[in-house]
């Protein structure tokens, strides 16, 4: 499948994880594709690689006695844009990844003018600072951030791997962040991150992630019963759902109608048993993983969203369940330290304990929650806009790409 590039248009390759898996990346992908496309002058093509052993596109131990020696670029089409899985030799041998497979990145990238990468963490760009191409960085946080709440639920076979690998990849890390010709934060306490890591305070700066607020609606009876919603990878150590669950425990002393609603994927039933052992379960409702509009519902009935997390570059998530008029309530856990304003649009706690008083607050007090729902909504709309991502977006690329200048504005009103 060759994109072909016509005259009007200008090639934008967009270089990110799997859209099909689950987490911060795809939905932030699947944003700035709902954004871009309103400016058909981007004729976009998407670039990703699969971690997974069995991928066809991947060269293991399997694949090496079934006489398949070297990994391959599949051309496929997702969502009616024409996408490229670049293969990876080994893909659980992250440090080796993206420089074993650059003879098959390189001509990929030669053929677009536009790049734009979207992750997790820096080091997914290293085949493009390799090849010496401008590219738009926008990723979620530093590697040391993202793995060190990770560590301690590792086995320690997998720990050992880590502890080998993470000194060659903070060396790439640094090498995309002083080659990037532009990053874009997630979130303020991102970009110090980065900043920290090596990316020179010139070239970053911090974008929101913007979120549609016009399809949006609101339950009259959302404060009735009173409901507190979580939402991420529940069993994920780094989500830290269980210091919730023993938090709500304090809640429903004082407020025994109160319910919490957990949405997401889980490995096990670790929660439910703790929710059983804690006395709670009959309060506790496990929604499972849901589509985006079933998220929303939920969101638009409920009372107010807690955040129990360790680390989180934004916590997407949370700035949607503001959105719809929810205040947040989050552990000081790095991203939503962003938005979540004191006393505003939230409150940020440093203890289980806190986390239970604060959530008898906001649940008890309708004038309260009122409060806070209308400095939500205010923030959504001045801060999180797709008008403004899309200006910030397109202002960066005429300073990196100036001979598309009037291209990048010709669409956008």
């Amino acid at each position: 499948m060759e994109v072909e590039q016509n005259q009007k248009e200008i090639g934008l390759l967009i270089s990110t994880m799997d859209p099909r898996s689950l987490g911060g990346v795809t939905t932030s992908y699947e944003a700035f594709i709902k954004v871009f496309s309103k400016i058909p002058e981007f004729n976009k093509a998407l670039a990703y690689s699969s971690t997974q052993a069995g991928d066809p596109a991947n060269v293991t131990l399997n694949s090496f006695c079934r006489g398949v020696f070297s990994p391959q670029i599949i051309k496929e089409e997702i969502n009616k844009i024409p996408s490229f899985k670049v293969g990876y030799y080994f893909p659980k041998i992250e440090f080796q990844r993206h420089r074993t497979n650059f003879k098959l990145w390189q001509p990929l990238l030669k053929k677009f003018p536009i790049h734009q990468v979207i992750s997790g963490v820096a080091y997914d760009a290293f085949p493009h600072a390799l090849a010496g191409v401008k590219f738009v960085l926008w990723i979620g946080t530093d590697i040391e951030s993202e793995r060190a709440t990770h560590l301690k639920s590792y086995s320690w076979g997998k720990r050992l791997l880590v502890s080998i690998q993470t000194p060659e990849l903070l060396k790439m890390e640094e090498f995309v962040l002083q080659r990037a010709s532009w990053v874009f934060a997630i979130s303020e306490a991102s970009r110090n991150r980065l900043i920290a890591r090596g990316c020179p305070k010139e070239k970053i700066s911090v974008l929101s992630f913007p979120i549609e607020t016009t399809s949006l609606s609101f339950s009259e009876d959302r404060i009735e019963p009173p409901t507190i919603v979580w939402a991420g990878r529940l069993n994920d150590s780094r989500k830290n759902t269980p210091f919730l669950i023993q938090a709500f425990r304090t809640v429903l002393n004082k407020i025994p109608t109160a319910k919490l609603k957990l949405v997401g994927p889980q490995t096990n039933s670790s929660l439910q048993q703790l929710c059983q052992q804690l006395g709670v379960l009959n309060s506790v409702e496990f929604l499972g993983e849901l589509p985006y509009e079933r998220v929303l519902e939920v969101f638009q009935r409920a009372t107010v969203f807690a955040i129990p997390s360790l680390q989180e570059g934004l916590c997407i998530a949370g700035i949607e369940a503001m959105a719809a008029g929810l205040p947040v309530i989050s552990t000081r856990c790095q991203g939503p330290e962003s938005y979540v304003i004191q006393e505003k649009t939230g409150y940020l706690v440093n203890s289980e304990l806190e986390m239970a008083q604060r959530l008898i607050e906001v649940l008890s007090n309708r004038s309260m929650w009122e409060t806070m729902q209308s400095h939500c909504l205010s923030y959504i709309k001045q801060e999180c806009s797709p008008h403004k991502f899309l200006e910030n977006i397109l202002t960066c690329y005429a300073e990196v790409w100036p001979e598309y200048r009037s291209e990048f504005f010709k669409s956008f009103t």
